[in-house]
């Protein structure tokens, strides 16, 4: 729970070819040694275009049937 908590809450939003993806493929490497796993690396892959979440913002409006 420990860990799922540290990726959702200080981590965030992972979104493939994120900077925030690298940052969490790093943190679990050094998780995975720290827990004594070997041979721990990443795979190179190559994404042709990556994007960041940008702000979101909604409304709600009151719609009364009867009216």
């Amino acid at each position: 729970m420990k860990n799922i908590e540290y990726l959702s809450d200080m981590l965030g939003p992972r979104l493939s070819g994120s900077e925030m993806l690298q940052k969490a493929n790093r943190w679990t490497e050094q998780k995975f040694r720290e827990y004594g796993l070997e041979n721990v690396h990443q795979e190179t892959w190559t994404l042709g275009r990556s994007w960041s979440r940008g702000t979101a913002r909604g409304s709600l409006v009151r719609w009364d049937a009867a009216a």
